[in-house]
């Protein structure tokens, strides 16, 4: 804004419409401005060339030129936020948890609630007697806070925290005694029962959200009653005034629903968790850790987790997917290429246990970790598919053996992951034989052609006929060569 000034002459005021148009990328703006900026500047004695030049430096700092106040104060927050969390990590935690309640990404929420189990900070669940309106620290846990529940408000929120103030709540239909049930409402009241805030109280969710509309009416009715001043002879007597509600026992719901409202409405499993029938199978199976990227070699593994999110799109090949999937420690998004979606779509669905069989790959582009997905498999297929897994795991040790040994002989090592950036010349290879196919050349000898494979990418292999006859016998698909 400043260069705009002095060299062109421009006011403040027109300087800011300059900037903003170069940080909009409005390239009709910037054309109309660019002959004022350049005008203004041979009025001032600067020549249109050098006029010019300034102009299009201007372009790609106005963008996002940051200044070197603005520079500091972004460094004394990131300074402050540092150090609160490593030194007050449950307030930190709680403090970001209240931050997200009014986000209208509620996928923020979750992830940071993420975060926090990962610190191996406990959040306890929703609880009348204990969760006050926003996230709350008690005890070095942080309990649930009520406004994190989705479609429960701020006023229903502090009325259950004043309602405490005699006391705690002794049952669910002293709740329902001291609070307005108008104000507060049968649809905040069902989902407290569904997120387990009432769970401490001694009545289970099912049969508190069965007998819901009794238990409200007939508090409403006592406070009716008493509204009018309409007291029966028992309770002047000194006996008790009402029966006791009872309630009428319903079955228990289907325990993957439980927990899909629990998702939903609190963006996290308190009661469970989905793949907890699968917990002793995925301890059996599953050799990688989720929550460590950095411990994520490639090669052949099996997955077992939660399908979190699912996005199908039509490649020139066919109809393929992009998810999520997350187990007990940490998530990986995965791809789906269109032969192996084409077998897996009726088997995969969001919020459901997915077991893969594939093999993670590293993305240089993006600098992280993806899973291939190979196939689906069945809880029968899993033991001989962790062989299977196994014994390729064997391959990637005899693999890694002869990487270290090629290193110690400094030998020229061919990068699988950019092979096109090779300048010509000899280098030694090192993977899978993924592919083999045979050929006769035009002399009538037999010559061959395959891909080899490491973890980081693949290049294709050529066996003209001598070679082919001094390399017959070793090779193999699935072995590891150099």
């Amino acid at each position: 804004m400043q260069v705009a000034r002095i060299i062109a002459g421009f006011t403040l005021g027109h300087a800011d419409e300059l900037r903003r148009a170069m940080g909009k990328k409005n390239l009709e703006k910037m054309v109309k401005e660019k002959e004022q900026f350049i005008a203004g500047a041979l009025e001032r004695g600067y020549s249109g060339k050098k006029a010019d030049e300034i102009f299009e430096l201007l372009i790609p700092f106005a963008g996002y030129g940051f200044n070197k106040s603005h520079a500091a104060v972004y460094a004394v927050v990131a300074y402050k936020t540092a150090y609160l969390k490593a030194n007050f990590p449950v307030e930190f935690m709680a403090a970001n948890l209240t931050n997200e309640i009014y986000s209208t990404d509620k996928d923020k929420l979750s992830a940071c609630i993420d975060e926090t189990r990962k610190m191996g900070i406990p959040i306890d669940p929703p609880d009348v007697n204990r969760s006050e309106k926003f996230f709350a620290v008690v005890g070095g846990r942080i309990v649930y806070g009520f406004l994190g529940i989705k479609g429960l408000g701020e006023g229903a929120a502090c009325a259950i925290v004043d309602g405490r103030k005699e006391g705690p709540y002794k049952d669910f239909m002293d709740f329902l005694n001291r609070l307005d049930i108008k104000l507060v409402g049968k649809s905040v009241i069902e989902r407290l029962i569904l997120t387990g805030a009432f769970d401490n109280l001694g009545v289970s969710r099912e049969n508190l959200r069965g007998n819901l509309e009794r238990t409200v009416d007939y508090a409403q009715n006592i406070k009716d009653d008493k509204k009018f001043g309409q007291t029966s002879l028992f309770g002047e007597l000194g006996e008790q005034e009402y029966p006791d509600f009872v309630f009428e026992n319903f079955p228990e719901p289907d325990r993957a629903e439980k927990l899909k409202t629990e998702k939903e409405l609190i963006g996290f499993y308190f009661s469970g968790h989905p793949m907890d029938e699968y917990r002793e199978l995925w301890q059996k199976a599953v050799r990688v850790d989720l929550g460590n990227p950095g411990t994520l070699s490639g090669g052949s593994c099996i997955l077992i987790g939660i399908i979190k999110s699912l996005k199908t799109i039509v490649s020139k090949s066919g109809k393929m997917a992009y998810a999520v999937l997350s187990d007990y420690n940490g998530e990986i998004e995965v791809t789906f290429f269109p032969r192996t979606w084409e077998n897996c779509q009726d088997k995969i669905e969001v919020d459901k246990v997915a077991i893969l069989k594939g093999k993670i790959e590293y993305q240089r582009d993006r600098e992280r970790r993806s899973f291939v997905a190979g196939e689906c498999l069945g809880i029968n297929d899993v033991e001989d598919a962790a062989r299977d897994t196994s014994a390729q795991d064997r391959k990637w040790d005899k693999y890694r053996n002869i990487r270290n040994y090629s290193k110690e002989l400094d030998v020229h090592l061919l990068d699988l992951g950019s092979p096109a950036k090779a300048i010509a010349g000899s280098y030694t290879a090192i993977g899978a034989l993924k592919s083999l196919r045979l050929h006769t050349d035009k002399n009538g000898h037999e010559m061959a052609f395959g891909t080899l494979e490491d973890y980081q990418g693949a290049v294709d292999v050529v066996f003209f006929s001598r070679a082919w006859k001094n390399c017959k016998a070793l090779a193999a698909e699935d072995e590891i060569m150099a």
